[in-house]
């Protein structure tokens, strides 16, 4: 129970701190705002369909401008996690003998700065990088503009 503990409590850190670093980026990243600027225009010109030509913008256009920033948050928030640990491992007064159970070892804030120093060091990997979902930032931002190209060709050709 001490390591589906501990491993919510991780994730939990994760999520915090991937929220705390997306509350400090609450702009739109230049690249990414450069990206889908610089392409908005020919997309709105050539998909028909909003949804689509939003969709398309973000998960295929300008997939790996958002993938690079998403990458570069996950790596700060890894960062603030893995931070956190050796914070509580420094204020433990001693170190912890070696624990062969894995739950006592999960619980150890000293072994899972190592494990976790280890496992993300400098790959910005997340047990999440599977389930990749289009941002609401980006995709709000592309449907805006996308929006307003199109009303703009509508009223320019009634």
């Amino acid at each position: 129970m001490k390591l589906v503990s501990a491993i919510f409590g991780g994730v939990s850190a994760v999520f915090l701190a991937m929220s705390t670093a997306s509350a400090q980026e609450a702009a739109l990243a230049a690249p990414i705002q450069r990206c889908i600027d610089s392409n908005a225009s020919n997309v709105e010109k050539t998909v028909s369909s909003l949804i689509e030509a939003t969709a398309y913008l973000v998960e295929n256009v300008c997939a790996d401008t958002i993938a690079t920033e998403q990458a570069r948050l996950s790596k700060i928030a890894n960062q603030h996690m893995i931070d956190r640990y050796q914070q509580e491992c420094a204020a433990e007064k001693s170190p912890r003998p070696k624990a062969s159970d894995p739950e006592e070892a999960a619980a150890d804030p000293c072994t899972m700065a190592k494990s976790m120093s280890e496992m993300y060091a400098g790959t910005g990997w997340t047990i999440f990088a599977a389930a990749r979902q289009a941002e609401p930032g980006p995709t709000s931002y592309a449907a805006k503009l996308l929006l307003s190209l199109r009303l703009a060709h509508m009223k320019s050709n009634p």
